[in-house]
């Protein structure tokens, strides 16, 4: 019952969150949301996707990714230039943490830094760092082109994968230094 997912996260009880933005599409009961779905590291059997929302259906428009939390879940709102957007969600409700964003791709942390990969409407990639709260902490990397997804390795280095080169042609994963 799952439409069009995107990340996903596994919390330290066997809680696996997807984020699916396809609630538009032709036959969809539910979508454009987060999803919750319980002991996921030792269920046997498949869940439906409806009844499992976190948030109601359509209540994240453009969901791309989603990380557990002390707390609540950081969920990335995709929405496009200057309405892109990463909402805490706690208890069932959701408040804006960091606005002003564009197209998210993943968001990760290393260490107490969240991670955001932010596209501009031109499609170039930026790793933005934020505190936990949402306050502001200045560019990890800039001038990414097509760059997608995000995950952090052992040595803080920033793996970042997309389409390197604005004529398509180097899909890779680049390793950015904790310094940028």
């Amino acid at each position: 019952g799952f439409n069009s997912l995107g990340g996903f996260d596994l919390d330290s009880a066997g809680t696996l969150y997807v984020v699916d933005n396809g609630g538009d599409l032709g036959g969809a009961l539910t979508g454009d949301t987060v999803y919750a779905i319980p002991n996921a590291l030792t269920r046997t059997t498949a869940v439906a996707a409806l009844g499992t929302e976190v948030l109601p259906s359509g209540s994240v428009p453009t969901a791309q990714d989603v990380l557990a939390v002390s707390g609540g879940l950081l969920v990335a709102d995709a929405a496009g230039p200057g309405t892109g957007s990463v909402l805490k969600v706690v208890g069932g409700s959701a408040t804006s943490v960091i606005t002003g964003l564009d197209y998210l791709g993943a968001m990760a942390f290393s260490g107490r830094t969240l991670l955001v990969d932010n596209l501009d409407g031109g499609f170039t990639g930026n790793v933005l760092r934020y505190s936990a709260s949402g306050t502001a902490l200045g560019a990890l990397a800039t001038g990414l082109p097509g760059s997608l997804g995000l995950a952090v390795d052992g040595a803080c280095n920033a793996l970042v994968s997309g389409e390197f080169s604005f004529d398509c042609s180097s899909g890779r994963v680049l390793a950015v230094p904790p310094g940028g």
